[in-house]
């Protein structure tokens, strides 16, 4: 993992992840899709660990990436700051530096583009270029992850489960016993609680517990973010 943003974190103690953001380049399409599955098996089993948190995922990215790839991390839910090749191409040539390549690239011209890029003296120029030609999406990414951090609770939910869980062998039977049930049965107990918490960045999380106090300890693990 290249980044790793934590709540009440020391050097000697780990704190609670609240955000995971992994970098990656790219030059050629057909790396592309496998680059992005890697990063979504390393970060989705982490976030699905930590849910209870609704960390933020991010990933930032340049090169060459297909637009497929760029969709199946989005559909993940991660949050994409992605600068392609031919931007960083051309900010480089505004400065005289060429660093052009591609599969037909020699060695020897890419020793060359090296030693050009080692020997180039204004790389603080170059960088501030490329954030200020990327300024709206390099915006775009950190507020998402400043509104994900400094997220608070919208508004929380609470479902008592009550009764006991009735099985059928039959699509109709199962139909007929939904229709005619109507109130809840005197004896009846609560079977679990599921409790959601949504947020005012759009992002949520679900749990279901088997007692209250599991529901309560949840609750209280996420008061940091209420109001």
């Amino acid at each position: 993992m290249d980044y790793v943003i934590e709540r009440d974190g020391t050097p000697d103690k780990i704190g609670v992840p609240i955000a995971f953001i992994e970098l990656a380049w790219r030059r050629y399409t057909k790396h592309s899709k496998n680059k992005a599955q890697e990063i979504s098996g390393a970060i989705m089993p982490i976030a699905e660990k930590y849910k209870e948190y609704a960390p933020f995922k991010g990933v930032i990215l340049s090169g060459v990436f297909t637009d497929p790839s760029l969709k199946q991390l989005e559909n993940q839910g991660f949050n994409i700051l992605y600068i392609p090749f031919e931007k960083i191409v051309n900010v480089f040539q505004k400065y005289g530096v060429d660093i052009y390549f591609d599969e037909n690239t020699s060695e020897q011209e890419l020793s060359v583009i090296v030693d050009r890029f080692k020997n180039c003296t204004v790389l603080d120029k170059i960088a501030q270029k490329l954030i200020d030609s990327n300024k709206k999406e390099i915006c775009s990414f950190v507020g998402a992850l400043e509104l994900s951090i400094k997220k608070q609770i919208d508004y929380i939910f609470v479902l008592p489960l009550h009764g006991k869980e009735m099985r059928f062998n039959s699509l109709n039977s199962a139909i007929s016993y939904i229709t005619e049930y109507s109130n809840i049965p005197k004896d009846a107990t609560i079977d679990r609680y599921v409790v959601g918490i949504f947020f005012n960045d759009g992002s949520q999380i679900n749990c279901v517990f088997k007692d209250k106090l599991m529901a309560i300890d949840f609750l209280k693990r996420n008061s940091q973010y209420a109001n």
